[in-house]
């Protein structure tokens, strides 16, 4: 992080700071253009009851100049996908208007460009506006845990996404076309079995994997790598409890192939908090399907070898909690579990909806809302001492 002016900035964000101060001032200005700012937000009915509070931010923005230099310089950021992340830079934050959504600015400007992107891939008229549509969702869940719509630098890096042409809104989900990024391998055989190998990963004695809330311990544990040689492949498989089996397995190749491996093409899948689609297997499974056909057709240089998924959701835990028939446990069986490194924080955020910023480490169980069936079976667990982790899982495509 450097410090300049006042303003803490990433390297990248820095040195647009120092080298277009000339720019800076001409994309705020862009800023202060209703008509333009809103240009591809109204085509495609976005933003309409947030539009009085932007348009107040906007106009005491020239009172906060830090506020407006920011936006300025995401602004500029945006339109070079290397230096759009703004790392550790860090965005003042507050409950007026102009706090609220000043890093939403550079985002509206560049809804344009977004939108003629997709238009270019050829995509149809209700996957694009699905997808824009993430940008207000952000202003709604953001209001879930703040009390007020409005727009931080959480939802700046994740609409990023959008913006790099890597994630799109399909049916029920979001899709991000990314390489697989967790030490498991996947093996398949002719029956359509599927068996997951820990592949490079330090495993607590639980199975769960080391450096997770409550498996810090490192007695016991021990490295998972899978081996192979002409006639067959071995290492430790993942349970069906998404535990890390402490016995090394063979699978002869004979029977068994490898069918993804850490690094290898998939379709990351991301479950909005809102939405108008219920989480039923039908909607899903009509999701995946559609999701195949998109990235096919319009994605034709990535080849996903599967879906992949990581998320509080993705804990057979839950399945004890809602039991099998909930359409949360249905969504979990869809994939081949597998645990991920966690500080089994994701439940404050998503269950309790706690703000942003909050101090996990100071959170008083004993206080936690009871009001659903989920929060009260969570809360129990918290208090006797345990955890619900987040946790993963593949569909081979």
């Amino acid at each position: 992080m450097i410090e300049i002016d006042g303003l803490r900035l990433s390297e990248s964000y820095a040195k647009i700071y120092t080298e277009q101060q000339d720019r800076l001032q001409e994309r705020f200005s862009l800023f202060c253009d209703e008509k333009a700012l809103f240009e591809t937000a109204d085509e495609y009915g976005l933003f309409g009851k947030y539009r009085e509070e932007i348009l107040m931010a906007v106009k005491d923005l020239p009172n906060r100049k830090d506020l407006a230099t920011l936006a300025a310089i995401c602004d500029i950021a945006l339109d070079d996908k290397a230096t759009c992340r703004s790392g550790d830079t860090v965005f003042p934050i507050g409950r007026d208007p102009a706090h609220r959504y000043y890093t939403l600015l550079p985002v509206l400007h560049h809804m344009k460009n977004v939108a003629k992107m997709l238009q270019k891939r050829g995509l149809p008229e209700k996957i694009i506006r699905d997808t824009l549509y993430e940008y207000e969702i952000s202003l709604e869940i953001f209001r879930l845990h703040n009390g007020q719509p409005g727009f931080n630098k959480r939802f700046l890096e994740w609409t990023m996404l959008i913006c790099e042409d890597s994630l799109l809104k399909i049916g029920r989900f979001n899709f991000q076309p990314r390489a697989f990024k967790e030490p498991f391998c996947a093996l398949a055989n002719e029956a359509g079995e599927v068996v997951l190998l820990a592949d490079g990963v330090d495993v607590h004695t639980s199975g769960m994997v080391l450096g997770s809330a409550g498996c810090t311990d490192r007695k016991g544990a021990f490295r998972a790598e899978v081996q192979e040689d002409e006639a067959g492949i071995w290492g430790f498989a993942v349970g069906k409890n998404q535990r890390i089996e402490t016995n090394a397995s063979y699978f002869r190749k004979s029977e068994w192939q490898i069918s993804l491996r850490k690094g290898d093409p998939v379709l990351a899948v991301h479950i909005p908090r809102v939405s108008s689609l219920p989480l039923t297997e039908e909607v899903c499974e009509q999701s995946y399907a559609q999701a195949k056909e998109i990235f096919a057709q319009h994605y034709p240089e990535f080849d996903p070898k599967a879906f992949s998924c990581e998320s509080w959701m993705m804990n057979r835990e839950l399945t004890s909690i809602l039991g099998e028939n909930s359409n949360i446990s249905r969504f979990q069986r869809a994939f081949v579990p597998f645990p991920v490194e966690s500080a089994a924080n994701a439940i404050f955020s998503f269950i309790f909806q706690f703000p942003d910023g909050a101090d996990m480490n100071a959170i008083d169980y004993s206080a936690l809302s009871e009001d659903t069936t989920l929060r009260r079976k969570v809360k129990e667990i918290l208090l006797s001492g345990g955890y619900i982790h987040e946790a993963g899982g593949i569909m081979l495509i």
